[in-house]
């Protein structure tokens, strides 16, 4: 919205980034606090929530107006800040279910209706709620794909109503309780774990989304196992097995209940007798267009003392984990030599429970497996076998800090008060995905777990309310001139019908880690990372927006070096080292802003 002339939002952007800064304190960032702090925290994530959803989509329903504010159309922004194909969610409003959909070179693109909801449009806003007149519309839930071919843009889409569009190819086959794409064969087996052959490296994966639950004797610092530990596991149960299938994806729903003990008994030593239902849904998602299986679990905990994982069979052996880690990937070995710490008088028994950023995964070099995951951040490679990469979906316990833990003898990490809403009673939700391949590429991994992370915001420029214009016009002006969305759409220049590039990069292993305006000049602020283990030597970038001059700055914004631009437009980055990010800067012309 800035480079196209708008104001940049900079107090409110700064503000959410205060509320999140308020809450990475030492214990309060890994869930260390008291309850009552913790509910704060959580009260400031809202507050973040808030701040950052009311600017998206003012700004971005500004945008798709100046874009057009005669016919209908979606604007599509790339999230993920990668290239190549991602699968378009959008609500489309619309007076008829019969639409067709055009890209920005009047191609038709073919697409799926998953629900289609009758609605009152007249309800949607206070200004038009109590007027006495409906406005009748179709709500709809939609899928497509988009291909980006920019890192940092959109893509825009006209809605043609009054003719049913065209739907895509069956991407998906379904056969049983077996579903295949072009990429997979993902066979859900009756204790409903997941057997996955990878068609193009012919590897089989079997135990795919085994759950494994066990006692938890630690506090929120610290996992400890209790002195007599029960293991309980799906691999031997009964699951039941619902699949839905659509033109581009099918959509199977797991479902699970483990009965598991209901607390810690005798001070913690074992687990009881005494048992609960644990119901666990599982929705596994294979889609047409992409090599990634998605998948969402719902956990409804009543039980006490205990931790939750899910498990993944590599059905390699591997000496190493590979997890993403601030701007790289971090190796880590699966296993830790545990034999001395108490005799070397150690404060806490090493375990090999690593942290990650969005991903995890274990390869021989020539095959492997990756976890993906949307903020779930614990993980352990357990070497039997095969690796069996084993994530944390939630740890149930009672207590801030406890003394002489099994792994941490002595004093507690925090003061002993309890702690009953890290129990984690209720409803977990869990997202994360597979992906099958080859030899690990770090880069390719970073951009599955970006796109995956960061899906394509869709937004319609407007929601035509014919019945209430033409019967209450006064309402119609009054209601634009109060809304967010027209106060930062006065300040936009009209845009052109047609795809927008703001920034794109020509080297793959690259990943964009942010992009924002500096904080004291006209200018845009670039960031790169390279997650690989090899230096970058040949990368350009290429603004999409004129531009002055382009520098090599620090994260602090300060100018190092100008960058030089090739005949083609693109600026000459210097080379970025491995697991290392880069900060540019590009100072924006006077003539951006108006029509391209």
């Amino acid at each position: 919205g800035w480079l196209m002339g708008g104001e940049y939002p900079r107090a409110l952007i700064n503000q959410a980034w205060k509320y999140l800064f308020q809450i990475q304190a030492h214990d309060g960032i890994c869930g260390c606090c008291t309850d009552e702090v913790h509910r704060e925290i959580d009260q400031r994530f809202v507050d973040i929530k808030n701040i950052a959803e009311t600017l998206t989509k003012g700004y971005s329903r500004a945008i798709a107006r100046r874009v057009s504010s005669k016919s209908l159309i979606l604007l599509v922004f790339n999230n993920a800040m990668t290239q190549g194909k991602q699968l378009v969610q959008a609500t489309v409003y619309s007076a008829s279910e019969s639409f067709e959909l055009y890209d920005a070179r009047r191609h038709a693109v073919s697409y799926t209706i998953h629900s289609v909801e009758d609605i009152d449009a007249a309800k949607m806003t206070i200004w038009t709620a109590y007027l006495g007149t409906e406005e009748p519309m179709k709500k709809m839930e939609i899928s497509f794909v988009a291909d980006f071919d920019c890192h940092v843009g959109y893509k825009v889409y006209k809605i043609k109503e009054g003719k049913a569009g065209d739907t895509p190819r069956a991407g998906v086959v379904v056969q049983g309780n077996t579903l295949e794409n072009d990429y997979n064969v993902v066979e859900i087996v009756d204790n409903g774990s997941l057997c996955i052959l990878d068609k193009e490296t012919g590897k089989r994966y079997e135990n795919i989304n085994i759950f494994e639950n066990m006692g938890d004797a630690g506090d929120t610092y610290n996992y400890s196992p209790p002195t007599e530990d029960r293991v309980i596991t799906t691999q031997d149960a009964k699951a039941e097995v619902i699949i839905h299938s659509y033109e581009d994806r099918a959509v199977a729903t797991i479902q699970h209940t483990m009965i598991v003990p209901k607390r810690l008994v005798q001070g913690d030593a074992k687990r009881s007798d005494d048992t609960v239902p644990m119901p666990i849904e599982t929705k596994v998602t294979m889609h047409a267009h992409t090599k990634r299986i998605d998948m969402e679990t719902t956990i409804h905990n009543h039980a006490d003392d205990h931790r939750l994982r899910v498990l993944f069979d590599a059905g390699i052996k591997a000496e190493h984990s590979c997890a993403e880690t601030q701007f790289g990937t971090a190796v880590r070995n699966n296993t830790m030599d545990t034999s001395k710490w108490e005799e070397e008088k150690w404060t806490e028994k090493p375990l090999p429970i690593y942290p990650m950023q969005r991903f995890v995964g274990v390869h021989d070099g020539e095959q492997g497996l990756t976890v993906l995951n949307r903020g779930l951040t614990e993980y352990e490679v357990y070497q039997r076998e095969h690796s069996v990469i084993a994530v944390t979906l939630f740890r149930g316990v009672g207590a801030l800090g406890k003394g002489n833990l099994a792994i941490r003898p002595g004093r507690p990490s925090g003061i002993e008060v309890p702690a009953p809403d890290a129990q984690c009673k209720g409803v977990v939700k869990a997202e994360y995905a597979i992906l099958t391949h080859g030899a690990m590429d770090d880069a390719l991994i970073h951009r599955h777990a970006a796109s995956y992370d960061a899906k394509p915001l869709a937004v319609q420029n407007r929601i035509e309310m014919k019945a209430i214009a033409k019967a209450h016009s006064q309402f119609m002006d009054f209601m634009d001139y109060e809304s967010l969305t027209s106060c930062i759409e006065a300040d936009i220049k009209p845009q052109k019908f047609e795809d927008m590039s703001f920034i794109s990069i020509n080297n793959d292993q690259l990943i964009v880690s942010a992009v924002k305006k500096h904080e004291h000049h006209d200018s845009l602020i670039v960031r790169l990372y390279n997650p690989t283990h090899d230096v970058v030597k040949k990368a350009g970038i290429a603004p999409g927006i004129k531009v002055q001059s382009g520098y090599s700055v620090g994260f602090d914004e300060k100018r190092i070096k100008g960058l030089s631009m090739d005949s083609k437009g693109q600026y000459t980055l210097p080379p970025i080292p491995p697991n290392t990010a880069k900060t540019f800067e590009f100072v924006i012309s006077k003539e951006t802003g108006e029509t391209p």
